[in-house]
C-alpha cells in the first residue's frame, strides 16, 4: 500500500471513531480494494491485540477481548473484524466458543509491521464536528 492509501484509510476510520460509529467500505470490493482494506484491517487489529496483550501482561491479570471490543476500538465493522481474524487464522473454535489466538508468529508479524508503517495520524490533534443530519429539512 502507498502512504497516501494508508493515510486515507487511517483518516476515514479516525473520523468514524469521532462519530462513534463503525465503518466499512462499499461492497463488493474490487480485488485491489479487498487487498488494501484487508491489509489495513489486519495491521489495525494486530496492533490492538498486541497492545491489549502488553497491557494484560503489565497488569498481571488475565483479561478477555471480544470481537465487539475490537470493533469499537477500531471502528471496523464486526463482520470485517471477524473476516480479518479468520484470514489471519486467529479466530478458532475451542470448547464451544470462538477464541482469538495470539501466536508467536503474530508477534513477529507485528514487529515487522511496525517497522514498515511510516505514516500515522495523531487522533488527539483531529478536530472535526460530525454533521447532524437529523436537523436537515426535507
Amino acid at each position: 500500500l502507498t502512504d497516501e492509501t494508508i493515510l486515507h484509510l487511517i483518516f476515514s476510520y479516525e473520523l468514524s471513531k469521532v462519530e462513534g460509529k463503525t465503518g466499512s467500505p462499499e461492497k463488493p470490493l474490487s480485488d485491489l480494494g479487498l487487498l488494501s482494506y484487508r491489509s489495513f484491517w489486519s495491521a489495525t487489529i494486530i496492533e490492538k491485540l498486541m497492545r491489549f496483550k502488553e497491557e494484560e501482561v503489565a497488569s498481571g491479570e488475565e483479561r478477555a477481548i471480544s470481537v465487539m471490543d475490537l470493533s469499537q476500538m477500531t471502528s471496523i465493522r464486526k463482520e470485517d473484524v471477524i473476516s480479518t481474524l479468520q484470514h489471519l487464522n486467529l479466530y478458532k473454535y475451542y470448547r464451544g466458543q470462538y477464541v482469538i489466538v495470539i501466536t508467536d508468529e503474530l508477534k513477529s508479524a507485528y514487529k515487522r509491521m511496525c517497522d514498515k508503517i511510516t505514516v500515522r495520524i495523531d487522533p488527539t490533534k483531529l478536530r472535526w464536528q460530525p454533521k447532524d443530519w437529523s436537523r436537515r429539512k426535507l
